[in-house]
């Protein structure tokens, strides 16, 4: 989005605050509702993204004709030659452009974090029954008056050097409160289902009635998830 918001259209400050604030109007009628994503993540890359163009002058080289006039073999690299000087009110704009959707994206990215961590604070989220010796698989348990019941998976990402994971989550049943007698009459219930040799992790959430689910409360218990693993493999 940040690469076409700067590329597309005419160079002109006005202009480009125009379809940023027509973009974070959007943002602002989700996070009304507590629906943080996927904007709250979109907001916090773009922001990133328009930096790295800050910092990177090659993105404004690139704005400007060139020629190819030959190959430098030892860089396996094409070299090119401007055809002219550049323009440096065009420069001056393009700057002033990502100066201010650097500030106003920051700001978002501030708002966004914060609700997030109120929210965050409000859902609870814990271990419960026997330790399992398993850290990246187990179960779900979302307590309300209708149970939701979710598998869940952390995995790695393979090519990343810092350790990045994932946490991939799978529905498995809702389970009527009615019908058992409380979570560990649900934990029992999905051990019976699974006939698994192994106690698998089991994880409760509570206090997460109040917010959307699908757009706030999974993205928060997984990140929960990434935390709590990374610590048990400490």
């Amino acid at each position: 989005m940040i690469y076409d918001w700067l590329e597309k259209g005419p160079i002109d400050l006005e202009y480009k605050q125009y379809k940023m604030l027509s973009y974070l109007q959007k943002v602002d009628r989700s996070w009304d509702v507590l629906k943080l994503y996927p904007y709250l993540s979109e907001v916090v890359e773009f922001n990133r993204q328009l930096i790295q163009i800050k910092e990177n002058k090659e993105f404004l080289d690139k704005r400007f004709p060139k020629e190819l006039i030959g190959i430098d073999l030892n860089k396996q690299e094409l070299i090119y030659q401007k055809l002219e000087q550049p323009n440096l009110d065009v420069v001056d704009e393009i700057s002033e452009i990502i100066e201010w959707g650097i500030e106003k994206l920051d700001q978002y990215s501030q708002i966004g974090m914060i609700l997030y961590g109120d929210i965050s604070e409000d859902v609870k989220f814990k271990e419960f029954g026997v330790e399992s010796k398993t850290k990246d698989t187990g179960y779900i348990i979302f307590n309300d008056d209708t149970i939701k019941v979710y598998s869940y998976n952390v995995g790695k990402i393979l090519l990343d050097n810092e350790g990045g994971r994932f946490v991939t989550m799978k529905k498995l049943e809702d389970i009527n409160i009615t019908n058992i007698k409380d979570v560990n009459g649900c934990k029992t219930r999905i051990l019976e289902k699974i006939k698994t040799l192994f106690n698998p992790s089991f994880y409760i959430v509570e206090g997460h009635e109040e917010f959307p689910f699908e757009e706030t409360i999974l993205p928060i218990v997984k990140r929960k998830l990434i935390v709590n693993t990374a610590n048990k493999s400490q």
